[in-house]
């Protein structure tokens, strides 16, 4: 057992937290991840990997675009694509893959500060189950925080190592992390200030002690690769991204004393270790205006700078390393003062995936406090009560996960977290709105459709801010309860000005071409079809409609061709999708292929009585027809 204890140790953070995240093959594709993913054409086919590596992030068959450039994020997505047949399944667990990685790294990164295990440990389960942690990898279209955070975890802890040192295969190992931690976020440029920083710390910490220095310039070659894969990745950026580099139309940087002090002091809260559940949720500038907030805040600041005045004194070179890593990975959100994110008007933008990048550094420095403290019956109960809490964690993840696995789910997610987490008198008339539109899109999702038409005819009459999406709610609710005459003139006018979300271009167009069809106009309706299937919709549906959209133009072969191409895509296997595509196929004078469509039927569904009466019937009436000569 001790011998376990002593070899294995490093594996008990790891498999509390995959214990912690079972059952996270059932998370789907949620957000962003809809266009980005699941109806993106673009990653659908090998063919395109070479594509997503030099377009802007959101670049995708939906015609979205931002100003970012995450080149591993959009490759490993192709490769996993055509893995996992598209599934979400698959992406879940590779995202679990990188949460375990950085679990490792955090616990490698505390031997090599010289942490006894038992510390090292702790430091992996306060990383690997913080409740911020939850939802960047709960959340599939945070794949690139996951990642980017895991890398610069590994990116640190081997140049610690290294310049410890270490064999110079961590120096390799460095630089292939900064590599990915650089191609899966713009967050990986913190890398080349920390290490540098950390260097100049050391040597602070090396003066105090009297020792013998080498000359700077030789401390800090260590690095200059990471400064240079920065520069170079930069560099890239700019040529792939073109005049829309900069902030753009996504961020752009601002000074707001308020804004930096509210929302730093709301994340440093947010990393404190042994904490069940996050508080971070965009925040109104009223709240962070309140006597009360300002009261938390402050007192916030004073203990963080009482730890930095404790760390300086002591002349802990590791500790203040940490701690100007944790505020170099909260830099790049505290510097953005307007982001392209629905729902903030009136607040500051904050979200617990973009605090992911300073969890690691945080939960290694409040570890490394625990360890320095001078009282072993403290640090005892600190470990008993690490344990306690992995355990109370482990207990409930599965069920605050379950937030993840749908829309529905995640409706009622930002229902809690952001509208009822907001005291009412701080709540803004945009958070009153998004309310509207989400008791729409639960109602919809329940099918309730009468309510949800009357709540989006609500929003259209209460928010006026954002008409053209509140216009395709009642559209929706309009179609799902088929009333495609009232419904027609909203697609023609959502086609005409769509909402700028892109998310649901997929299913606008293809609601449209719906409408247009069972209102006479198969032309227009074909058009909008193929849009849709051009913007990435893979669902068998437009196959089905397109076959309809034939037989409405009288168009009996093609009518024929593609109720077979929808049997085919349809996984249900549905007979009266064949027997359909026989009979037009016959009475486009088609023999041989209607035979062959028989045929395929009796093969197939030999055992459906039905269907084999549609075969007889048509058999028979194929016994009138003249053979072709």
């Amino acid at each position: 057992m001790t011998l376990l204890l002593r070899r294995g140790w490093w594996l008990l953070a790891p498999a509390l937290v995959l214990l912690a995240y079972r059952g996270v093959t059932r998370n789907g594709f949620l957000g962003d991840a809809n266009f980005l993913i699941a109806e993106n054409r673009y990653l659908q086919d090998l063919a395109y990997l070479w594509d997503n590596l030099r377009h802007d992030y959101f670049w995708s068959s939906s015609g979205a675009r931002i100003p970012y450039w995450r080149p591993l994020t959009k490759a490993s997505w192709v490769l996993e694509y055509q893995l996992f047949q598209g599934r979400p399944a698959g992406f879940a667990l590779v995202q679990l893959g990188w949460q375990l990685l950085a679990v490792l790294g955090v616990q490698l990164l505390a031997r090599s500060l010289g942490l006894a295990r038992r510390w090292a440990a702790l430091a992996g389960l306060a990383f690997g189950l913080s409740a911020v942690a939850i939802e960047p990898v709960s959340l599939l279209m945070a794949r690139s925080d996951v990642v980017c955070g895991s890398a610069t975890i590994w990116a640190v802890a081997s140049w610690h190592r290294w310049t410890s040192g270490g064999r110079h295969l961590w120096a390799s190992l460095h630089l292939l992390c900064v590599a990915l931690a650089l191609g899966s976020k713009e967050t990986g440029v913190i890398i080349a200030p920390v290490i540098t920083l950390w260097t100049l710390l050391r040597r602070f910490e090396a003066g105090a002690g009297g020792r013998e220095r080498t000359g700077l310039w030789r401390e800090l070659i260590p690095a200059t690769p990471s400064w240079a894969l920065g520069a170079v990745y930069l560099a890239a950026r700019g040529q792939v991204l073109g005049s829309s580099g900069g902030a753009g139309s996504a961020a752009g940087v601002s000074v707001d004393p308020l804004r930096i002090f509210a929302s730093l002091a709301r994340y440093l809260q947010n990393l404190l270790p042994f904490r069940l559940s996050s508080t971070v949720r965009s925040l109104p500038r009223a709240e962070a205006e309140s006597l009360a907030f300002l009261a938390t805040a402050a007192l916030t600041a004073v203990c963080a700078v009482a730890l930095l005045a404790w760390l300086l004194r002591r002349r802990n070179a590791d500790g203040l390393g940490l701690a100007a890593w944790t505020l170099l990975a909260l830099a790049p959100v505290l510097a953005v003062g307007e982001m392209a994110v629905p729902g903030i008007s009136g607040k500051f933008p904050l979200a617990d995936r973009w605090l992911y990048h300073a969890l690691g550094a945080a939960a290694l420095l409040a570890v490394l406090c625990f360890a320095k403290l001078p009282w072993p019956r403290l640090q005892q109960g600190i470990l008993v009560a690490g344990l306690v809490w992995s355990a109370a964690v482990i207990a409930v993840n599965e069920s605050v996960r379950a937030e993840y696995v749908s829309g529905l789910t995640m409706l009622r997610t930002e229902d809690r977290a952001v509208y009822f987490a907001t005291p009412p008198e701080f709540r803004t008339p945009e958070d009153e709105c998004r309310f509207l539109d989400r008791a729409h899109l639960r109602a919809a999702a329940a099918g309730d459709l009468a309510t949800a038409l009357e709540r989006a005819e609500q929003t259209l009459a209460r928010c006026p801010d954002d008409v053209p999406t509140r216009t395709s709610f009642r559209f929706h609710a309009l179609m799902g309860l088929g009333r495609f005459e009232q419904a027609r003139p909203l697609a023609e006018a959502l086609l005409a000005r769509p909402p700028a979300d892109p998310r649901g271009r997929v299913h606008l167009t293809y609601l449209a071409g719906i409408a247009f069809l069972e209102t006479g106009s198969p032309e227009l309706a074909e058009r909008w079809l193929l849009a849709s299937r051009e913007l990435g919709n893979r669902s068998c549906g437009v196959e089905r409609q397109l076959a309809r959209v034939a037989v409405a133009s009288q168009l009996p072969e093609l009518a024929s061709q593609r109720l077979e191409e929808a049997y085919a895509c349809d996984g249900s296997r549905n007979p009266g999708l064949l027997i359909d595509a026989a009979s037009w196929s016959f009475y486009a004078g088609q023999p041989e292929r209607t035979r062959r469509l028989l045929a395929r039927i009796r093969g197939e569904h030999g055992a459906d009585a039905g269907a084999q009466q549609s075969v007889a019937r048509l058999e028979a009436q194929l016994g009138w027809m003249r053979r072709p000569r």
